[in-house]
């Protein structure tokens, strides 16, 4: 069933899905797709801009985010905390190089008073504890850090809401919301490559001196070598453990998947008695999930232990070198031991500079589902100089309207209609033809590819948008309701509104009495999309919002598609005081509701082929009238019913059966005819052939022979 403009719209084809794409054609998790995804963007970024330098450049556009361009006071704490930093550092150096005077002041190489050394060795390790600067520097940088990542989100979230209906549309809810939070990954890279990166860079830079001056230049060339051949190890093992991982992760989310959907569809699992297979296919993927996590881990254990051993190798040559120089009188203890503090000092940022480049890349992969995002541009925006709509009624008019979503596949051609203020316009044609995208287009979610729309004698395209949807009113064939309370979801579409002009809008929705008989009232939550109402108060609910509103143009769309017989009936009394005197658009499949439309247009192929009220639509005998007959009569299969004429066109007459709610349990037997009279029913028990008592009052139909005489 065709769906109308609701909040998030649906799907951007909803008038031309592809049937051929199914979840079975691509056995990608949403993960590995996501990750698949950016990666290729980001390899195909990089190749056109040559070099990686050019390609970070393009990360700028998160500058004004990550730094306090408006905030002096965070800009002082960045100061300091580079302060910091240069502070660390030097402890770094002083720190081993004390431990050495402290050795030899012990073992008498100098005069100095061991106790004065010590004092002093304490203070500095103090000095570079947790306790100390490294306390002050995460103190100071924990503001700058959270108005960073909020800043950012912040951002995103903004940027996505203005965003035009063509990117909802081909974007999926999920994929939306990870690259939003993935603006956390662009502050951890900053902070990664400014607070970590850097430091130890000069750390190892000033080590590789200073040892290079204490003991000469071969023992600065040992350590730089082992350095090398470390990272060059280290990576080469990170790089063929990689798809292992990427492994590991998948099956993670598979098993996450698998869960999902059991507990989920625990219904289905249950009255299917499937719930030995839902385990037995559980079980599988957490011992494939286990698997592929011990061969990681396994990986890692090789890889660490490579590494280690190239660290050792290369502290037994220094060591070895050290000792020499103590033995010949070149060096002192106190330096054999700053040496051996220095290479222990060496290990954090080997393995941190190690897997740099991987935390780097996985962080620019992310980023760069964020930078696709914000680097979008809307293609529904105000035009320079737009001005506030002028309302004086509501007449709306197409004209020559042609559209697509592609720009390819044409959806609407050569759309023509006038419709004055206050008139009731029903769309009806086959689902695919079109008349949901006609809402889209006068609610201006899309601009029309070639045409214009007037509302009131303005283009749309030239009045400010805010003005425009402000006086649109939708009631959506499956409306969205957020998990929060009644009164709030209603509250939604007038946000100063009082509690009584909510209970006013609710009283005209036919939903008030029905409130007030929830355990908590106005305040009952009603769960994630509405969940926890029925359809019908579901979509009562959404009528009142509506209402609550005022708006001058109203789209409706299925509104009673999918509820009872009595429900129906309610909604139809809370829709006709939500349109009265207003301008209404229908979109409707089932034309029994909308035989009183002052107007009714018939869609067929992105095209209007037929235009008119009901009696003179079905005078006609074109597409309208087809459709009519189709949901008004029904043959049974073992009917011998003689043949009727409708306009000269010989017909079986049908056992008659008036199909005005689906969802019925019963027959319903009437007598048809082409009035925009409402029918009222005998509905008699399928059961039993005992007529129950209409639960209205019974309009008397002519006799079934006469009825046929007058069709």
């Amino acid at each position: 069933m065709e769906k109308l403009l609701n909040i998030d719209y649906g799907s951007a084809s909803d008038d031309s899905t592809d049937a051929s794409q199914s979840p079975t054609d691509n056995p990608e998790s949403p993960w590995e797709r996501r990750e698949r995804e950016s990666r290729e963007a980001m390899e195909k970024r990089l190749r056109e801009n040559g070099n990686w330098f050019t390609y970070a450049k393009s990360f700028f556009i998160f500058f004004p985010y990550v730094w306090p361009v408006k905030h002096r006071g965070l800009q002082i704490r960045v100061v300091l905390v580079a302060c910091c930093l240069l502070a660390k550092n030097s402890l770094n150096v002083l720190i081993p190089r004390q431990l050495g005077i402290v050795t030899d002041s012990l073992s008498h190489e100098n005069n100095t008073n061991p106790w004065v050394q010590v004092l002093i060795y304490a203070s500095l390790k103090f000095a570079a504890s947790e306790a100390g600067v490294s306390l002050l520097r995460q103190w100071l940088w924990i503001p700058v850090e959270f108005y960073s990542s909020g800043a950012l989100s912040t951002a995103a979230y903004s940027h996505v809401l203005n965003l035009s209906s063509d990117f909802h549309d081909a974007k999926s809810s999920s994929d939306i919301m990870m690259a939003i939070q993935s603006g956390q990954n662009v502050s951890n890279m900053l902070e990664s490559v400014c607070f970590s990166a850097m430091p130890m860079l000069i750390d190892m830079v000033v080590a590789f001196v200073y040892l290079s001056v204490t003991f000469g230049p071969y023992e600065g060339l040992i350590t730089i070598a082992t350095s090398i051949i470390f990272l060059y190890i280290a990576t080469r093992m990170i790089s063929k453990l990689r798809s292992a991982r990427q492994n590991e992760v998948s099956a993670f989310f598979e098993e996450h998947y698998v869960r999902q959907a059991g507990i989920q569809g625990w219904t289905t699992v249950t009255s299917f008695n499937q719930i030995g297979h839902e385990e037995v296919r559980y079980s599988a993927v957490v011992q494939d999930k286990v698997s592929k996590s011990q061969a990681v881990y396994f990986g890692y254990l090789v890889a660490n232990a490579f590494q280690y051993l190239v660290l050792l190798a290369g502290l037994l040559a220094g060591a070895f070198l050290a000792v020499y120089q103590v033995t010949m009188g070149e060096a002192t203890p106190g330096q054999f031991i700053m040496l051996l503090t220095y290479w222990a000092q060496l290990v954090a940022p080997l393995h941190f500079f190690a897997s740099l480049g991987k935390n780097i890349s996985r962080d620019l992969i992310h980023a760069e589902q964020l930078l696709k995002i914000m680097k979008t541009k809307p293609t529904v925006v105000n035009k320079e100089g737009a001005i506030p709509l002028e309302f004086t009624g509501g007449n709306v008019a197409f004209e020559n309207v042609y559209f697509s979503y592609d720009k390819k596949k044409p959806i609407l051609k050569n759309i023509n209609f006038s419709v004055p203020a206050g008139t009731t316009v029903a769309f009806v044609g086959a689902t695919g033809a079109g008349k949901s995208t006609i809402l889209k287009l006068l609610d201006r979610f899309y601009d029309v590819t070639e045409g214009t729309i007037l509302l009131d004698g303005q283009d749309i395209r030239d009045v400010d948008l805010f003005s425009l949807r402000a006086q649109i009113g939708v009631v959506p064939q499956s409306p969205t309701l957020f998990d929060d309370t009644i009164m709030n979801n209603v509250r939604y579409a007038k946000l100063n509104a009082t509690d009584e002009e909510v209970y006013e809008a609710c009283k005209a929705a036919a939903i008030h009495d029905q409130i007030l008989g929830f355990t908590d009232g106005y305040g009952t939550r009603v769960g994630e999309r509405g969940m926890k109402l029925s359809g019908g108060e579901l979509q009562r609910v959404a009528i009142a919002r509506a209402i609550l509103k005022r708006p001058s143009i109203v789209l409706l769309d299925e509104a009673t598609s999918a509820v009872d017989t009595e429900t129906e009936q309610k909604i139809q009394e809370a829709l006709r005081v939500l349109c009265q005197g207003r301008t209404t658009f229908i979109v409707a499949h089932r034309l029994s509701t909308i035989m009183n439309a002052d107007h009714i247009i018939v869609v067929n192929g992105g095209e209007v082929i037929e235009q008119g009220n009901h009696e003179g639509l079905i005078r006609a005998d074109g597409k309208y009238a087809e459709l009519w007959s189709k949901q008004i009569f029904v043959k049974t299969k073992d009917s011998d019913a003689p043949a009727i004429k409708v306009k000269g066109k010989a017909r079986k007459a049908p056992n008659i059966v008036n199909d005005l709610s689906p969802e019925m349990t019963s027959l319903e037997l009437a007598k048809v005819s082409t009035s925009p009279t409402p029918l009222s029913l005998t509905r008699i028990d399928t059961k039993d052939g005992k007529k129950n008592k209409p639960d209205h009052k019974q309009h008397t139909q002519p006799a079934l022979s006469d009825q046929k005489k007058e069709v």
